[in-house]
């Protein structure tokens, strides 16, 4: 078994499409970003961003080399810059930045708060944050979940366990295995922490950089797409 490391060819990367394909969120990012310009935070492969081929320009931002590879190679049109979003420069303001993916939960609230001022700093004053937020369940002690994927190498199966504490801090670890005729059994695993605040955490977050809630969709269960403007 081997780590993933997003900067390599691993399961993870290879099949990230597959994987991510039934999500459903990249359909209401495309309603808002007609005619504008966008920048999409860890974009990844560009999964999101081939689905708003209707926006005035498109910008993606990601730290992985080999997912902005995958990305390029999709004849996406748009630009494409390896920066941590934390800490990164465009040159320019954009009327819609979105992070989907619930990414936001894999920094802790310092992190969080490095992200939304640089959101904030590369937005428009009428410009719009879309983002991607599910909130901390304190009656949740843990869950375990498990999806298979067919893929043109193999099956692709994602077990998921994660542990909650009493804080929103939440232990997971992802097993990815490719059952293939042609490369046999691969297994990798994924050890990561998120981070979930409650709603009333989170809007005094969001606050405390000066952007505020102007709207939200729930496209799941407790799976909330919320578009953020300026305080």
């Amino acid at each position: 078994m081997k780590h993933i490391n997003y900067n390599l060819e691993t399961l993870h990367t290879t099949y990230y499409d597959a994987m991510y394909a039934n999500e459903k969120d990249a359909s209401v990012y495309a309603k808002c970003c007609k005619g504008k310009d966008i920048l999409e935070l860890a974009c990844g492969t560009g999964r999101i961003l081939q689905q708003l081929a209707q926006s005035k320009s498109l910008t993606g931002i990601d730290y992985s080399k080999t997912m902005l590879k995958k990305a390029a190679g999709k004849g996406l049109g748009a630009t494409l810059i390896e920066a941590d979003i934390r800490q990164f420069e465009t040159g320019t303001q954009f009327d819609i930045i979105l992070l989907g993916l619930k990414t936001i939960h894999m920094f802790d609230l310092d992190d969080r708060l490095k992200i939304y001022t640089q959101v904030k700093k590369h937005l428009l004053p009428s410009g719009i944050f879309l983002l991607n937020v599910v909130f901390w369940n304190p009656a949740q002690v843990s869950s375990n979940t498990s999806k298979t994927w067919e893929t043109i190498d193999g099956i692709v199966t994602r077990e998921q366990t994660s542990i909650f504490a009493k804080n929103g801090v939440v232990k997971c670890s992802m097993t990815f295995t490719l059952e293939s005729p042609c490369k046999g059994r691969c297994i990798e695993i994924e050890d990561f922490t998120g981070y979930f605040p409650t709603q009333e955490e989170f809007i005094k977050e969001i606050e405390k950089v000066g952007l505020t809630i102007l709207g939200e969709k729930e496209i799941s269960e407790n799976n909330f797409i919320y578009e953020l403007g300026m305080l």
